[in-house]
């Protein structure tokens, strides 16, 4: 499966309006001028330029397992509840909001949001597809208290996201 590493969450109350198309040379989507993007190998994350504590958007790419990486088998990844730690050492299993299938730009996604399934407390959409070999997969993440702050952003970043067709030069195995 492929894993999205997420490192401190991080949002300020952002604007509705996406401004700019913004992404690595494989996937693009619409993001507020108020946002800022930083790359780690092959993963991507973004988040308001002012503050890191509300929001954050991570996307990364891998070599597709043929045995491994299917649509099919993203879907029921993201059908199941996760495990957390919570700070305070107890066990939190996610809650499940949905999750299905979504065309989005004329690609197949498995799309799916949890809260608490990368931090207590945090609501996150997961987006994640096959794409000629690659394995392309995005998180949308808010604080649940500034959700109803972000949704409308939020929701307007997921609709734009669009596989560009453009093979990376350099990508993760794992």
């Amino acid at each position: 499966m492929l894993k999205i590493h997420t490192i401190v969450f991080s949002f300020i109350m952002v604007s509705t309006i996406c401004a700019k198309e913004w992404g690595p040379e494989y996937l693009k989507f619409n993001l507020p001028d108020s946002w800022h993007c930083e790359t780690s190998e092959s993963e991507y994350t973004c988040f308001p330029k002012d503050k890191k504590k509300d929001a954050l958007i991570v996307t990364a790419i891998k070599i597709q397992d043929a045995q491994k990486d299917t649509l099919e088998k993203f879907y029921e990844y993201l059908k199941e509840q996760k495990k957390i730690m919570h700070p305070d050492g107890r066990s939190v299993a996610s809650e499940v909001h949905f999750a299905n299938y979504r065309t989005i730009n004329q690609v197949k996604w498995a799309y799916a949001m949890h809260t608490s399934s990368i931090l207590p407390d945090y609501r996150t959409s997961y987006l994640a597809t096959v794409y000629k070999g690659l394995v392309i997969a995005a998180a949308f993440s808010t604080s649940v208290d500034k959700y109803l702050v972000y949704r409308e952003a939020m929701t307007e970043m997921l609709k734009s996201i669009r596989i560009t067709g453009k093979i990376p030069t350099t990508i993760s195995t794992d």
